[in-house]
């Protein structure tokens, strides 16, 4: 979260606003709890602390942009509607942590997040969408060195099925551009598919949004 922290403050000195944020970054690991060094695991880190991080501090810069009256939109790009039921007792998972768990709870906690964004930001447009299967070099660079040596046999035998990264930014960048202002959910084509599995709620959106603000009081002390 520091390095996130250097990263945005350096934006918000050098960008009168910002129009249009999209953050896709992904980690593929098959290592159980593996903490950074502020206590956060890995995986959810990047797929879900590291985003909200990234958003709430650069969105100063796109509510200027609102203000101006030009587009204003944010984009995370992972996984709408492939979560699960949210712990409300184990936020982070801390008390009781698994590879299947930390899976379903990184798009919940998305879906949530551009929920509660939405309340908080009126008139700016959060979007979250999946890219569905892309072939990208994630597996070779996985740590797990299972999944590297996957990596070129997978990309080939979901061919048929799968997006080049070219096409996967276009249909992202499609699901973006076409967002109105609140919250959207949307798939590989880019397509609303709206409160499908959606497992958050008011009380959730608010105990979510107030848990990972401690984390980041506690990550940035």
């Amino acid at each position: 979260m520091k390095n996130v922290r250097a990263t945005t403050n350096s934006l918000l000195e050098r960008l009168p606003k910002l129009n249009y944020l999209a953050i896709t970054c992904g980690i593929l690991s098959f290592k159980g709890r593996d903490e950074t060094e502020e206590g956060i695991d890995t995986k959810l880190a990047v797929h879900y602390y590291g985003r909200w991080r990234f958003i709430n501090d650069l969105m100063p810069l796109v509510q200027k942009a609102k203000d101006a009256g030009e587009d204003s939109k944010v984009l995370t790009v992972f996984a709408p509607g492939a979560g699960g039921k949210i712990d409300r007792d184990d936020f982070g998972l801390k008390k009781h942590f698994s590879l299947t768990a930390a899976a379903l709870q990184g798009p919940s906690y998305n879906d949530v997040m551009v929920k509660s964004l939405t309340k908080r930001y009126p008139g700016i447009a959060f979007c979250h969408a999946s890219p569905g299967v892309v072939r990208t070099g994630l597996g070779s660079r996985s740590s797990s060195w299972i999944l590297r040596s996957l990596g070129t046999f997978t990309n080939i035998l979901l061919y048929p099925v799968s997006y080049s990264e070219e096409t996967a930014g276009e249909n992202m960048l499609w699901a973006m551009l076409n967002s109105g202002p609140g919250a959207s959910r949307r798939n590989d084509k880019g397509d609303d598919i709206g409160d499908s599995r959606y497992f958050g709620s008011e009380e959730i959106e608010k105990e979510l949004w107030e848990h990972t603000e401690e984390e980041m009081r506690r990550a940035l002390s």
